[in-house]
């Protein structure tokens, strides 16, 4: 349980020269990121999904951002893991978990309709 906790409150390290920026969090290339979810270790990686608009830097258009690492202090941002392009979910991708099922990473979200 200290593991996954650990994962939560602290999620990675961005250096910047900016003393407002956190120095050990998780962060977004650009714009609005939210609500971790979907943590999972999986082939020898951590990865983090979070709540995450690729269009504004405020809360809105909600999609699922995707960062790995073998660390947990410097993280790796891939492309967007979930994106609201279903009927189900055209409204936005909310919290979820991320689960192992027969040896596969599988995602289970709520989407809004």
């Amino acid at each position: 349980m200290l593991l996954f906790t650990s994962l939560i409150i602290v999620f990675g390290a961005v250096r910047t020269d900016d003393p407002l920026r956190p120095q050990y969090h998780l962060m977004p290339v650009k714009n609005w990121l939210n609500d971790p979810n979907g943590p999972v270790y999986y082939n020898g990686y951590y990865h983090m999904f979070f709540q995450y608009n690729p269009n504004a830097a405020v809360w809105g258009d909600m999609h699922w951002g995707h960062c790995y690492s073998k660390d947990m202090v410097h993280w790796i941002h891939l492309p967007i893991a979930l994106a609201p392009d279903q009927s189900y979910d055209i409204n936005g991708i909310f919290t979820g978990s991320t689960t192992i099922v027969d040896g596969i990473p599988t995602i289970i979200y709520t989407g809004i309709t």
